[in-house]
């Protein structure tokens, strides 16, 4: 296995959604009199580490260089895609943000149930991310490689509501 230090950088702000598992036997039905707080809101879709503080996860990466993978021609008639599921990995698990915590709350009206509702998602208006690719050689060259995630930063990007959110450019590759 290969390694290649990658740095990218926003170009957009990023913007998280974290799936909030509660246990279903915690919860209770929510009051109409209940105020709505869009700040409990964005703290609750925030991926946050108590070591590390903010953080995106690396299946973010993984996902956004496996969809642009679809776009360059393998062997034959394939993608590279099963090339990038199955010889690409990102580490850390937990990429920092180097934050403690968001920038703004972002407020977006979401259609959930047939109910048009307000939801605050936490939104970093200025973010980068240094993180290890893992990748086999012998399957993906690393110029390929460090020409996907660059598609991948510009066309795809990562987070919540992209790609108008959470696109990147590649600082560094080496």
């Amino acid at each position: 296995m290969q390694k290649a230090k990658v740095k990218i950088k926003g170009i957009a702000p990023l913007l998280m959604n974290r799936f909030v598992m509660e246990n279903p036997d915690n919860t209770k039905a929510k009051r109409r009199d209940e105020q709505y707080s869009p700040e409990d809101d964005a703290e609750k879709a925030l991926y946050k580490d108590e070591k590390i503080g903010c953080y995106a996860p690396s299946t973010w990466i993984e996902a956004c260089l496996r969809d642009t993978a679809k776009e360059f021609k393998g062997k034959g008639k394939s993608s590279l895609k099963t090339t990038i599921l199955s010889s690409v990995f990102i580490e850390p698990e937990k990429i920092p943000l180097n934050k403690k915590t968001y920038d703004e709350v972002d407020l977006r009206p979401v259609v959930i149930q047939r109910n048009r509702i307000v939801k605050g998602r936490p939104r970093f208006n200025s973010w980068e991310l240094e993180f290890t690719i893992n990748f086999s050689e012998d399957r993906i060259r690393k110029d390929t490689l460090k020409q996907i995630l660059e598609e991948a930063g510009a066309t795809k990007g990562i987070g919540d509501y992209r790609p108008k959110f959470g696109r990147f450019e590649v600082v560094r590759f080496e």
